[in-house]
């Protein structure tokens, strides 16, 4: 499927219903190029079904001349090889070098594979007509424990589909669908949001001039509130490939090899642990990076405030003006939420007009410090396209003169638990001190913290206005950071 994101240029926001978890001992089904295939996408038994091998001899492409499964039979360079077939076999050997040089296993081989194994122990690749309702994908058939091999089928033409031109098309399905093969050499029945969100940063990484990567991200940025490792809701659900911006975040912060050293750490056995799960794999990663989980996490929130407007060089992504901008929820100050509740790994937005306040802060109200420990709080001040993030602590109070926005975040790094459940106060110094007192009120002793306040904590008074506290249902935005919106448009399937 695919999702129209409304950018300028226009890009895909391609979605996928995901993979089965591998099974021990799968054996293949016959293959699209076999009589009685079961095969989604097969050949049909009148096509004459040719092979070509890449120069380097570990693809093979499957394809047709005449049918409803036909190529595009141009041959500029008169070797009598479509070129289309050239093309794909070439991109296909592109990546597998690509992978291979930052260090990846090679899918594994599908010699012997009981079924058929196309010939040989090449990666095979099958060009076959999708009638629009996928573009492609890697299909498993034969595994040992999480570990599997397999094969991929193809799109023939794309024709009435929306890519740029079949060259596109081909470098974002091979290096997508041909990290799926990689993936399975190290973990095959792992999370559909950790497999396809590493699978679209393969894809950037391998050619950072294709814009998949920048149209998944809205996947994310949409719904930034859901934990990293909830999945998918639906088959039409973009959030998995969205999940892709944390994996950009950990690369540009700790380099590239540190999404092969996740996929090392998700092996069966790796650590003594007898299946990895994936958001501890990165936990137990991190740790070798001088960090944890909690404060990677936190990081990644604050970066993420910056996109659609860009930021500070080492705060935020390097294209973070390309991104989606996140979304967040209009309020209107002071703003309290006596019962705020924030999943794991997730981050709660809320965007509020100035309306001539010159001082701004916000607390976390609790009377568990150990709800509020994995939590934190973040104002951030937009002035046009400047913004300021700021990390509160101790009832930290930021100058919000000239603002034409206020954006607060609480964000938990905790991997699993329950989500917390703290109260919220923002608004002025004398707001947030009146609206503490009411919410201690009902919480009992309040523990005082960064940013987590007792019910007599001293404030810092200023000239704005003391209207007391408000909760209300506020309205998703992102106004003036427009989020793009996803408009349903169902062209295609990735796996």
């Amino acid at each position: 499927m695919t999702f129209s994101l409304p950018k300028t240029p226009l890009l895909l926001l391609a979605l996928s219903v995901g993979c089965a978890p591998a099974i021990e001992g799968t054996t293949a089904e016959l293959r699209p190029t076999d009589v009685g295939s079961s095969e989604m996408w097969r050949f049909a038994p009148s096509e004459t079904v040719e092979s070509f091998d890449s120069s380097e001899g570990n693809v093979r492409v499957f394809y047709t001349r005449a049918g409803v499964n036909a190529v595009p039979t141009a041959d500029a360079d008169a070797t009598g090889i479509p070129d289309t077939v050239e093309l794909v076999a070439a991109t296909y050997e592109e990546a597998l070098g690509y992978y291979a040089i930052l260090g990846y296993r090679a899918p594994i081989s599908d010699l012997g594979t009981p079924g058929g194994d196309g010939g040989d122990g090449r990666f095979d690749v099958y060009l076959v007509d999708f009638a629009l309702r996928a573009d492609g994908s890697f299909r498993r058939e034969r595994c040992a424990g999480s570990i599997c091999s397999g094969y991929m089928v193809q799109e023939n033409d794309f024709v009435g589909y929306r890519y740029a031109n079949y060259r596109i098309a081909t470098r974002i399905l091979a290096s997508h669908e041909l990290f799926h093969a990689v993936q399975a050499a190290y973990d095959a029945d792992g999370s559909s949001n950790f497999g396809e969100a590493t699978a679209v940063w393969a894809t950037e990484s391998f050619d950072p001039s294709l814009n998949d990567f920048e149209g998944f991200v809205a996947g994310w940025m949409a719904v930034p509130e859901r934990s990293l490792d909830q999945e998918p809701l639906s088959p039409a659900d973009g959030y998995s490939y969205g999940v892709s911006i944390f994996f950009r975040y950990l690369s540009e912060r700790f380099g590239d090899d540190v999404i092969l050293e996740i996929w090392r750490a998700m092996e069966d056995g790796a650590g003594g642990v007898a299946d990895p799960v994936w958001l501890e794999a990165i936990a137990s990663v991190l740790t070798a990076h001088d960090t944890d989980f909690i404060e990677a996490f936190h990081t990644f929130s604050r970066w993420v405030l910056y996109s659609g407007i860009g930021g500070p060089d080492g705060e935020t992504f390097a294209e973070a003006a390309r991104y989606a901008p996140v979304t967040r929820v209009t309020e209107t100050l002071p703003f309290h939420d006596d019962a705020l509740r924030v999943f794991t790994a997730s981050t709660r937005i809320w965007s509020f007009p100035a309306a001539g306040r010159t001082q701004v802060t916000a607390a976390l109200v609790s009377d568990d410090p150990e709800e509020t420990a994995t939590l934190e709080l973040t104002i951030a001040i937009r002035r046009r396209t400047d913004v300021e993030v700021h990390v509160i602590t101790a009832l930290e109070v930021i100058d919000a003169t000239g603002a034409d926005e206020i954006v607060v975040a609480v964000s938990n790094g905790a991997i699993d638990g329950n989500s917390a459940r703290p109260g919220l106060c923002v608004g002025t110094p004398a707001e947030v001190s009146a609206c503490v007192g009411s919410v201690a009120a009902d919480a009992g002793m309040i523990e005082t913290d960064a940013g987590i306040i007792e019910s007599d904590a001293a404030m810092p008074g200023d000239a704005g206005p003391t209207s007391g506290c408000s909760c209300r249902a506020g309205s998703r935005s992102s106004a003036p950071w427009p989020l793009a919106l996803l408009a349903l448009a169902l062209l295609r399937h990735r796996r």
